[in-house]
């Protein structure tokens, strides 16, 4: 098990030496977001107090910052070790394509978690939220973090130049973060608006950390627990499947 953990290692500790690039921005636009649409618009935005809303807003922007964390570690790193070629030193080690999968994985969701509880505990500084079930709060965080790290796995292994890495970040993710209910609520938005939010796959995830942590919910919890187990499912054996076949990364 040795190989394993130190491939753990190294993808957990790559983003913990540079917190300048990958903490401090984090508890910065984190601190703005409750500043901003908390504090100063909360009154308008919800129906009750700004207390009532930044309760609301706090486990949406946990669930931005893990899923956001949980795709950056893996796709990153992948990219950069395919472009530099150093992914031939883990290629031709002893460790097995699932295990090598699952490093990257862990890293992956250990970064998601952190970014989650750095956002949790700067959020308490603004208004207190805790957990209502344990049970779902540890399916949705991890879960949610093993899909987008998964799919960290799988733009990591397709990109070719920095460009295209940052192309399902910006363009795919964060629009669906935003449109996923992070901000607000489906009793206050127009009618198409509310359709498309529950089309979103990214809206059950974010409900079903809202109910662990409020105990309130828009959507069935249970839809979101079955699409996270299902994509992760399904993610995970093709991320192991594409390693084997050694898709994009040998010559």
């Amino acid at each position: 098990m040795i190989g394993f953990w130190t491939l753990i290692k190294r993808e957990t500790m790559r983003f913990f030496q540079v917190p300048n690039n990958t903490i401090l921005p984090v508890l910065v636009s984190t601190a703005l977001y409750f500043i901003i649409f908390g504090v100063a618009l909360g009154e308008r935005i919800s129906t009750g107090s700004p207390e009532e809303y930044l309760i609301f807003l706090i486990p949406g922007l946990i669930m931005m910052n893990m899923i956001s964390g949980a795709f950056s570690n893996p796709s990153g790193s992948l990219f950069v070790s395919r472009l530099l070629g150093y992914i031939n030193d883990v290629l031709l080690s002893s460790l097995s394509y699932k295990e090598i999968v699952s490093a990257y994985i862990i890293g992956g969701v250990i970064r998601g978690i952190v970014l989650g509880i750095i956002t949790w505990i700067t959020g308490l500084f603004f208004a207190t939220v805790g957990i209502h079930h344990l049970g779902w709060f540890l399916l949705y965080s991890i879960l949610t973090c093993v899909v987008f790290a998964c799919l960290g796995i799988l733009i990591g292994l397709y990109a070719e130049r920095n460009d295209t890495l940052n192309i399902p970040r910006n363009f795919v993710i964060t629009p669906l973060v935003f449109l996923g209910g992070v901000f607000y609520s489906l009793e206050v938005i127009p009618e198409t608006l509310r359709q498309i939010t529950l089309y979103n796959p990214l809206f059950y995830m974010i409900n079903g950390l809202r109910y662990s942590m409020t105990g309130t919910a828009e959507a069935s919890i249970w839809l979101g627990a079955i699409l996270l187990i299902a994509l992760s499912t399904v993610l995970i054996l093709l991320c192991t499947y594409l390693f084997k076949i050694g898709w994009k990364l040998r010559s």
